[in-house]
């Protein structure tokens, strides 16, 4: 083996810079050069730019927290739902993405908390953040007060009457039977995805439950008995609510929730219930299911309300606000026979309600069908 001279070592490496065709090849080479050698060999380099050339370094070799200023950078973090890696990046960064979890979490939680339904006294109720797998409480939400974080379970375990459960985005199952022991329980989603995957009755007799922004996807979801229940910007896809009763005065609210893709009827109310109110919600290609002998009500009023000898229906049903978008079936009605018939009883007020059809029904929105 040939031993290298320094001579030789020398020789090598100027031939390796004299074949080099990108700059990017030389890198690791100046790692060897005095660092204010290279800035004196760039400087002078930097006078002989034209201004072209000048735009595009600047553009192209610069940081972006040289261009941009903090605000600039963190309002473009911003739009990544993701910034647990880009937290990463820079010091400055993770400074940044702190700042926009601060302002998301008050968001979020400013939008759910303003509960006109349930009273919340935070003296004596508390709020418990709900996830699957953080372990601890954010700066934000320790300044409020909150405790936590826990799993859907031991939030289930642990609350109190008057207690709201802020349930991040994940999939959950409802314990309903430790949840009949409380009132006044809120279930807050926190988040866009949210999901209730229990497929089983809640029954709370006697008891008030406030649910917003949750997910029930997949399922007919049966709520018996509140004393007070309220469903506030809740989704239900390809999914069905029931809403009954258990004799005593009770009162159902759906408001802004969103019901789309529902084969069936959409919303089955029993007749056993008493005062339900359906306001702002949306109905998306629901009861779309039609049979040869049958046609289906997008709600449905069921259990013949007018025939027991023995007992009279004491429902009231308030439909205002409510939007029908490609519903195949009336949007209200009582009863599930051939075809239908307008009825008319002061047990429904029905107003302001549209409905839109790209095909040829083209039923009163305002008005309460009943199987002939």
């Amino acid at each position: 083996m040939t031993q290298l001279t320094l001579t030789n070592f020398k020789e090598r490496i100027q031939s390796f810079v004299d074949g080099v065709e990108d700059v990017r090849e030389l890198y690791a080479l100046m790692t060897f050069i005095p660092l204010d050698s290279i800035q004196d060999f760039v400087r002078n380099e930097i006078e002989t730019f034209t201004s072209i050339t000048s735009k595009s370094a600047y553009y192209g070799s610069l940081p972006i927290d040289d261009m941009l200023s903090p605000q600039v950078v963190q309002l473009l973090l911003s739009f990544n739902q993701s910034q647990h890696s880009q937290a990463l990046v820079s010091k400055s960064w993770h400074m940044l993405c702190g700042r926009n979890q601060v302002i998301h979490l008050r968001h979020i939680y400013g939008c759910i908390l303003k509960n006109k339904y349930v009273a919340f006294d935070a003296s004596k109720n508390r709020s418990i953040v709900v996830h699957a797998k953080r372990k601890v409480l954010y700066a934000m939400e320790q300044q409020q007060g909150f405790i936590g974080p826990m799993t859907m379970a031991t939030a289930t375990r642990l609350c109190q009457s008057g207690d709201r459960l802020l349930m991040h985005d994940g999939e959950y199952e409802f314990d309903y039977e430790k949840l009949q022991t409380k009132t006044d329980i809120s279930l807050i989603g926190v988040g866009k995805n949210v999901l209730c995957l229990r497929q089983r009755n809640c029954y709370h007799p006697g008891r008030r439950i406030y649910v917003e922004n949750i997910e029930f996807p997949s399922a007919r979801h049966c709520f018996t008995g509140p004393q007070q229940l309220v469903l506030k910007k809740c989704r239900f896809k390809s999914s069905a609510l029931n809403i009954s009763g258990n004799g005593d005065i009770n009162e159902t609210i759906v408001d802004e929730c969103i019901f789309s893709d529902v084969t069936h009827t959409a919303i089955l109310i029993e007749a056993i219930a008493t005062k339900v109110h359906l306001l702002n919600n949306e109905f998306i290609r629901c009861a779309t299911m039609t049979l040869p002998d049958e046609m289906l009500g997008v709600v449905l009023v069921s259990g013949d309300i007018e025939r027991e000898p023995d007992w009279q229906s004491t429902l009231q049903l308030k439909c205002t606000g409510n939007l029908f978008v490609d519903c195949n079936n009336c949007p209200f009605a009582e009863d599930s026979h051939n075809g239908f018939h307008l009825v008319d009883s002061d047990r429904y007020l029905l107003e302001s309600n549209v409905f839109r059809s790209s095909s040829h029904y083209n039923f009163d929105a305002n008005k309460m069908y009943k199987g002939q």
